[in-house]
């Protein structure tokens, strides 16, 4: 049995307030989130919406203080969340 392919192409995202010192370590934990998540999602036979097209997040308050672990799971856990719908 071959294992599912999912691909995920952010092509936009916007997020505000973050020092562009810690881009790379948001974009990385963002990616890092991501993958963990879709890959027990479907390891756990869940199903995916296909061809999503877009994703509305919505606002998202998370303290400045936070750091950019923290802000990259809250932001997995809103694109997982709009992933399964």
């Amino acid at each position: 049995m071959t294992r599912p392919t999912v691909e995920l192409d952010i092509a936009r995202l916007v997020v505000e307030g973050v020092a562009p010192s810690d881009a790379g370590a948001l974009r990385r934990a963002i990616e890092r989130e991501l993958s963990r998540r879709l890959a027990q999602h479907v390891a756990a036979g869940g199903e995916m919406t296909r061809g999503a097209g877009h994703v509305d997040a919505g606002p998202l308050a998370v303290p400045a203080a936070a750091g950019p672990q923290r802000l990259g799971t809250a932001i997995a856990d809103r694109v997982m969340g709009g992933l399964k719908r």
